[in-house]
């Protein structure tokens, strides 16, 4: 009965000391707190997206710009053509291997034009992988609203070739002072992972408009054929052609450049220097960024009346390019005629639309090689001075060396007189005169007017000694500064300054007038001199006869 006893109290206690140690199992130690059910954990730094293209069948970003959808294609390169044997050579070496598939990613929606391939494939590209700064770790769906995630800025979605989905989204800026670090989450089925991203934020933030093409003319200045701009406040167009023109290269091989004449408001040659750095920098124009617009309100971005209207045309046809107000102190809109969007570019890299007119013209009332030239006749306020020349071409010069004979050497003359003459300064004062009549330039024009070459005050005429036609070119008053050119009979429609005839202030930078003067005077004072060396050479020889 005793040992009865004793096992009982025995098993009383054993039954006791386990439901004790099962009770400190469930209530933990004396002063612990209870442990929640541990979540998910991820090792820090991990991609909160990370796919390659092959295991992707389409990808959706959505965010307040639109809608994206991108897919992968797959294009097989043409593989190199395969030696084939012969009884002469062999076919040896290993097989090639099959080259790889080439990844392109095609933007299904929405439908655009003007896209930039390089652009679509960086997009496809870069959503593959969305890297992280900093893990948050994982949250209910209660939780995501203090991280802006309840709600998204943007979403992508990523359907797999094995019919599951992968959703990450952008949720708010971790702080107003950290514009650049941004929540976001890759969705699980049970809770979502929330991290801290920095450059992935801009590519979920992208609008669909970023993969256009931002050389917006797609147009070289040798694809063109003609050129017409209008500017606000004028009331003229300026219009003008390109003309090939066949020259010898180097090598003796025929080279076509380009040259340009101008059609209106007045057709002349064109300054085909300032007219290709005009449309260089047109055609080289660049998008900073894309923008939608509605027709009636392109007067909120100064596109109802551009402040340019160029237009290019080419193989392609015409491309109209309107130029509208600023953006910014940087900036300024613009369109192209016919697109679905209009773009902003930085104002500082069109600056050759803006010169004045009359520099898309050859700025020369008439430039002539003094090498083509037998006779110049010039006629200031009733005086002529009548000058034969010589100077002789690249031509004559080597069939001279050819032949044996003498290099010919320049001979100018002035009413008679020798004037090849030479001052102090080692300058030729006859070619500084020349270069002044050729140097009279245009200052403007003034196409409505009617002026008469028999009101001329200063008329200058070359003749040729070639096959090249004579020149008649006469300059008639039509204030007190400027002067109306005449050439051939024909009023020109354009107008020179008078100081290219009257400037006397400067002897280095003379008019025409004052370069005569300077001419005569030096010619006087060369057979002055002449005169005196001979008097006193025929003098001395006198004496030195008479001491004999």
């Amino acid at each position: 009965m005793k040992k009865t006893r004793s096992l009982i109290f025995m098993v009383v206690v054993l039954a006791f000391l386990v439901g004790g140690f099962a009770l400190w199992q469930v209530l933990g130690k004396p002063g612990t707190e209870i442990e929640p059910t541990t979540a998910p954990t991820y090792q820090s730094k991990d991609p909160l997206v990370s796919l390659k293209a092959e295991d992707v069948a389409r990808i959706v970003l959505r965010n307040d710009a639109g809608t994206i959808e991108l897919k992968p294609v797959w294009a097989q390169p043409t593989p190199a053509p395969t030696t084939t044997a012969t009884s002469e050579l062999p076919v040896t070496g290993a097989a090639k291997p099959t080259p790889a598939p080439i990844l392109h990613w095609e933007l299904v929606s929405p439908q655009l034009e003007g896209l930039s391939d390089a652009f679509v494939d960086k997009m496809g590209s870069d959503l593959l992988i969305l890297t992280i700064v900093d893990e948050i770790g994982a949250k209910a769906a209660s939780e995501l609203s203090q991280f802006g995630l309840a709600e998204p800025a943007a979403t992508v979605v990523y359907e797999l070739n094995s019919g599951a989905k992968i959703e990450a989204a952008l949720g708010a800026k971790v702080s107003a002072s950290e514009s650049a670090r941004y929540y976001a989450m890759s969705k699980g089925e049970t809770d979502s992972r929330v991290v801290v991203v920095t450059s992935v934020a801009e590519k979920l933030q992208k609008s669909a408009l970023s993969l256009l093409d931002r050389n917006v003319v797609n147009l070289t200045v040798e694809d063109l054929y003609s050129f017409t701009l209008q500017r606000e406040g004028e009331e003229f167009l300026l219009s003008g052609v390109s003309l090939p023109v066949e020259t010898v290269g180097q090598d003796g091989s025929k080279v076509t450049l380009q040259d340009w004449q101008m059609k209106t408001p007045i057709e002349w040659k064109a300054n085909a220097t300032n007219i290709t750095n005009f449309l260089t920098e047109v055609v080289q124009l660049q998008a900073e960024e894309f923008f939608e617009y509605s027709a009636e309100k392109l007067a909120s971005y100064g596109l109802d009346k551009p402040q340019y209207k160029i237009t290019l045309r080419s193989a392609e046809g015409d491309k109209v390019l309107l130029i509208g107000q600023a953006k910014s102190s940087n900036e300024a809109y613009a369109m192209l005629e016919g697109q679905a969007q209009l773009f902003s570019f930085n104002r500082s890299v069109l600056t050759q639309a803006g010169i004045p007119a009359i520099d898309f013209y050859d700025s020369f009332a008439a430039l002539v090689n003094i090498t083509d030239v037998g006779k110049l006749t010039v006629t200031l306020d009733g005086e002529e001075y009548l000058s034969t020349i010589f100077n002789p071409t690249r031509a004559e010069t080597d069939a001279a060396k050819a032949k044996g004979d003498p290099e010919p050497k320049p001979a100018y003359t002035l009413n008679g007189k020798d004037a090849n003459v030479i001052n102090d300064n080692d300058d030729n004062l006859f070619t500084r005169y020349y270069q002044t009549v050729i140097g009279v330039t245009l200052a403007g024009f003034d196409p409505d007017a009617s002026p008469k070459a028999d009101q001329a005050i200063y008329t200058v005429q070359y003749e040729m000694r070639n096959e090249n036609p004579d020149i008649q070119l006469a300059y008639v008053a039509r204030d007190a500064q400027t002067l109306y050119l005449l050439k051939n009979g024909e009023y020109t429609g354009f107008y020179v300054d008078q100081d290219k005839f009257t400037a006397d202030s400067n002897i280095d930078s003379p008019g025409v007038k004052l370069a005569i003067e300077i001419l005569q005077a030096e010619i006087t004072a060369q057979q002055t001199a002449a005169t005196t060396t001979a008097v006193e050479t025929s003098e001395s020889t006198g004496t030195s006869r008479t001491e004999n």
